[in-house]
């Protein structure tokens, strides 16, 4: 049995294929299956975040700061969140020439709804990150290497489907910008924190300068 597992594990390289089969089974089950209490944040919690931390701890056994868990290359990841973020004001800016932009992060919000949204938000994203720049960026990288950018690509693209066409076809860019800091990095935070910065500005410009 050993060494019929060594040699699948040979030809087929079975981590891999689990971790995008785990993938893709926490991402059916985050769309049928919604809790009645605040499924917008415990969904990507759950579904994104604790299980995907279960199996990498209980099925593969292995450790947390192997798929991003951990403070990295810190000094690293802030100056490229800086930078990006840079660029991101001035793409955020153009962004408002689209109605559709506008209409879709323009919600009215005063100051302490808008905050209350940047703070679910922020948590939201958490479980969001984690899955695509955690558990499948770093799973996929020994095999992979930077090229498993663009296999975390595919389902991140897929999930802005509803969100306005201009801004999903940005996000082949900006998933790519997220996923290479994460690995310059070493942690899935700093891909965490660019994210959420960039719904700071969208959400802030859409509501406050428009």
């Amino acid at each position: 049995m050993k060494n019929f597992l060594k040699k699948l594990d040979k030809e087929w390289n079975l981590k891999v294929c689990a971790i995008i089969v785990f993938s893709l089974i926490f991402l059916v089950l985050s769309k049928y299956h919604s809790f009645s209490w605040d499924t917008y944040l415990l969904n990507s919690l759950v579904f994104y975040f604790v299980l995907p931390i279960l199996v990498i701890l209980f099925i593969f056994r292995d450790k947390l700061k192997d798929y991003g868990i951990r403070v990295g290359d810190w000094k690293t990841s802030l100056k490229w969140i800086g930078i990006f973020t840079g660029i991101m004001v001035a793409i955020t800016l153009l962004s408002l020439l689209f109605p559709s932009i506008v209409d879709y992060y323009g919600r009215n919000y005063n100051l302490s709804a808008y905050l209350l949204k940047l703070l679910r938000y922020g948590v939201y994203l958490i479980g969001w990150e984690f899955l695509f720049r955690g558990f499948m960026l770093f799973g996929l990288e020994k095999r992979f290497g930077k090229s498993a950018i663009f296999i975390v690509l595919i389902p991140f693209v897929l999930l802005h489907f509803g969100k306005p066409e201009v801004e999903t076809l940005g996000t082949i860019l900006s998933g790519v910008v997220l996923g290479w800091i994460a690995l310059k990095g070493r942690n899935f935070w700093s891909a965490w924190l660019l994210h959420f910065l960039t719904g700071v500005l969208m959400y802030g410009f859409a509501n406050f300068l428009v």
